[in-house]
């Protein structure tokens, strides 16, 4: 995940991100944050190199499918494993 971070920094380099930003480094997931970005934000985007395992649990504890989206919505494709600086610019951009 600190790929993924480091990915949305890269594309935010000239302005703040306007939106807030949860970088995950830790197991068990923090809910309490988690709960408290989704109850602040109408989606989520879900940002991970690899298997979408946090994605994965935020749509099983939360309950909240329509909200969440990365790799299970095809923002990402399933099939890129690696992220870069340019494949999040196009998931920021595309969301909604």
């Amino acid at each position: 995940m600190e790929f993924a971070y480091n990915y949305l920094k890269e594309n935010y380099l000239s302005a703040k991100c306007s939106h807030p930003i949860l970088q995950i480094n830790q197991y068990p997931l923090p809910f309490s944050k988690v709960e408290k970005i989704v109850d602040e934000c109408e989606k989520v985007l879900v940002l991970e190199d690899g298997y979408p395992f946090v994605e994965e649990q935020l749509r099983g504890f939360l309950n909240i499918n329509s909200k969440i989206i990365g790799r299970f919505k095809r923002l990402l494709s399933r099939e890129t494993v690696k992220l870069n600086p340019d494949i999040v610019a196009k998931s920021t951009r595309s969301r909604g």
